[in-house]
């Protein structure tokens, strides 16, 4: 038998021995790196502790006292002055009223709902309040007007629809974002007084007319736009005409403006943004828009439907400030 070839021996045993160093190499490599992103990542989290330790440390030196409606709270300046130009923000900035004797703040509103609103300023969310009872979620709405928190105003304040006149067929969803008017096919009522108008303010709100009678054809005279809140009047309007795809702005004649498919079907949707005095009417289904610039108007314009009872529609709004 021949010897063993010592050099492939060794060769074989450098190789492996080589293999194992560099696995050990790219392991160790692996396991600094990680300690390195590990470590940088306490630091920042210490980095924020720390700034929110001095942040609390520092708003504690201005602390606020509420007596809400017999209820006391306690909060910070800076929580209150989270957002400009609300009731907080003048309570504290225009030196027109100081606090009690006990140095509180005494606003005579209901306590129930008061957290809902602390909370908001807090942290910028605001509480779940599916859970609450319709006359609580609606207190909540009234006391977010009455402080005059605009953003909240947005997130949580429904588009309401105040109609002309009292009639049981306008059904608002148990949300309060959307109003459904079932029309009564049958009545003679003028049509000059049946519309319906929001009674907040709207930048971005979506029109869908349903077709109720099941003939698919859509009648002339059934319309959504906007009017000037001061009157509310069709020559101080902009309307779009749902069943001849018309327009008409400030009462000028009607002007051609999409060309319905007709398909046969049921719905068309169309959507609303007011932006610098500007309409935009945008065809959801096709992105065909026209854009009207709005006349002047001391008192601002609001979102109206004009959905005539002898149309067979049914109009769904819906609000959205985003």
């Amino acid at each position: 038998l021949g010897r063993p070839n010592m050099d492939n021996i060794l060769r074989q045993s450098y190789s492996a021995a080589d293999d194992v160093f560099m696995a050990f190499m790219n392991k160790l490599e692996e396991i600094t790196c990680k300690f390195h992103q590990q470590w940088d990542e306490f630091k920042e989290h210490r980095k924020a502790l720390l700034e929110k330790v001095e942040l609390c440390a520092t708003n504690s030196q201005h602390i606020v006292k509420l007596n809400v409606g017999g209820t006391h709270f306690e909060t910070t300046e800076s929580t209150l002055l989270a957002e400009k130009e609300t009731f907080f923000w003048a309570m504290l900035h225009t030196g027109e009223w100081n606090p009690g004797p006990d140095g509180e703040y005494f606003i005579d509103r209901s306590p129930d709902v008061f957290c809902h609103v602390m909370e908001y300023l807090r942290c910028g969310k605001l509480l779940d309040t599916a859970e609450l009872p319709q006359w609580k979620r609606n207190m909540l709405q009234t006391d977010i007007d009455f402080y005059q928190i605009h953003s909240l105003l947005s997130l949580c304040c429904p588009i309401h629809f105040q109609p002309i006149e009292d009639d049981d067929t306008v059904k608002l969803s148990e949300s309060g974002q959307t109003l459904q008017r079932m029309l009564d096919t049958t009545s003679t009522q003028s049509i000059l007084r049946d519309k319906f108008y929001t009674t907040t303010p709207a930048t971005k709100w979506a029109v869908r007319a349903t077709r109720t009678d099941g003939t698919g054809k859509w009648p002339w005279r059934c319309s959504a736009g906007i009017a000037d809140s001061s009157s509310l009047v069709e020559r101080n309007a902009v309307r779009l005409d749902f069943g001849g795809g018309m327009v008409s702005a400030f009462g000028e004649k009607w002007k051609e403006f999409v060309k319905w498919k007709d398909d046969g079907s049921t719905d068309r949707m169309v959507d609303f943004e007011l932006t610098d005095h500007v309409l935009k009417i945008v065809v959801t289904a096709t992105g065909q828009f026209m854009t009207v610039k709005l006349k002047p108007s001391v008192e601002g314009y609001l979102p109206v439907v004009w959905p005539y009872r002898d149309t067979g529609v049914r109009f769904t709004l819906e609000h959205s400030t985003a």
